[in-house]
């Protein structure tokens, strides 16, 4: 799919800003001494809403014609899932909703620069940590709903 010379930018969160499954294609593409370049523009609490506002400094100055989009826990509130907001049901939906009109937004803004967009789906929230932080157990729901608008 990437032929060489290719520009790759990554959307997302924490998880794409911490950039190792970035490393690891990055590895891979070498290992195929495919020039691929990469650029990690993944921000910590990153939503793909404020992703919007900041598409031409932080990606499209790349001149990428691939971007990866992975975003999730933090397009769905993941606090409102927690004990005490876990009946803010209303605050959840407009979450969502916002999420899936500015994922809408982003994937148009894409097809009109002629990039091709990949969308990856953003793991479960990992309720099996040991944190002293409150266990979100509920926050799966959400991300359950993200996977439907994927």
């Amino acid at each position: 799919m990437l032929k060489d010379n290719s520009t790759v930018c990554f959307l997302g969160d924490s998880i794409t800003a911490d950039g190792r499954w970035i490393f690891e294609l990055y590895e891979f593409f070498k290992e195929q001494n495919k020039k691929i370049y990469l650029y990690n523009c993944g921000i910590p609490g990153g939503k793909v809403s404020s992703t919007l506002e900041r598409l031409e400094e932080d990606c499209f100055n790349h001149n990428p014609d691939t971007v990866v989009c992975m975003f999730g826990l933090n397009d769905i509130n993941y606090h409102l899932y927690g004990e005490k907001y876990y009946f803010s049901e209303e605050e959840r939906n407009t979450a969502i909703r916002e999420f899936e009109e500015s994922l809408v937004k982003l994937v148009e803004i894409m097809n009109k620069k002629n990039i091709t967009v990949i969308l990856l789906t953003p793991p479960p929230y990992g309720q099996w940590n040991k944190s002293d932080a409150e266990n979100l157990v509920h926050a799966n729901q959400g991300v359950a709903i993200l996977l439907e608008i994927y």
